[in-house]
Parts: C-alpha cells; structure tokens; sequence
C-alpha cells in the first residue's frame, strides 16, 4: 500500500515539475526515472513481478499501478538494508545502539 501511494507521490511530483518547467521556461528535464527506496523484499518482488501469485490475489490490485509506472520506466525500486534505513528511527522501536547509527545520516540528509 505505501509502495503504491510513494509511486503516486513520485509521479505527481514529476508532473508538477514538468508543468512549472513549461510555464517558467526552466532548462530542467525531468526525464531521469524517479527512484523508490524500499525495505520490503516481498513488496518490491510483487510489484516488479507480473506472474499471479496465489496468496496474493487479494493484494495484486493494488500493485498494477506500480507495475504500470516501473515497465514504463517513470520509477525504479531500489533496495535498502535496514542499517541504512533512516525512517527506522520515526517508524520502530529502536534501541540506543541503532539511534546513535542512524541519526547522524538523518542529520547529513539535512
């Protein structure tokens, strides 16, 4: 469900980039593929993969968007290790020890 709302959220951005550049006459070209970082290896399989899936024919529906949005190359689902994933620290319960890793690249990102 969030892999499909983030892919809405990349392609409304990338239309609301594209209308300003053509209103403002900007030489920004937002033809470069908008990159998704997930932690979730079975949501990044069911969406890049259009084979049926028996136990997840309820679920498939809604990755058909995201399906539609990786084969014509308007974004890309990439992979992130839990170690380098920053939204841990707001969404988990995390110890101290994973706080203190994390945050320093939520400050770099800053």
């Amino acid at each position: 469900m969030v892999l499909k709302e983030a892919t809405k959220e990349a392609i409304y951005l990338n239309n609301m980039l594209n209308y300003f550049n053509n209103i403002l006459k900007l030489d920004y070209t937002t033809d470069s593929i908008s990159i998704i970082l997930v932690d979730n290896e079975s949501a990044k399989k069911l969406a890049e993969n259009p084979e049926f899936h028996k136990r997840s024919k309820y679920i498939d529906i809604i990755y058909h968007y995201t399906r539609d949005a990786i084969q014509n190359n308007i974004i890309k689902i990439v992979p992130i290790p839990t170690k380098d994933n920053i939204a841990d620290i707001i969404t988990k319960n995390t110890t101290k020890n994973v706080f203190n890793l994390l945050y320093p690249k939520i400050i770099w990102q800053i």
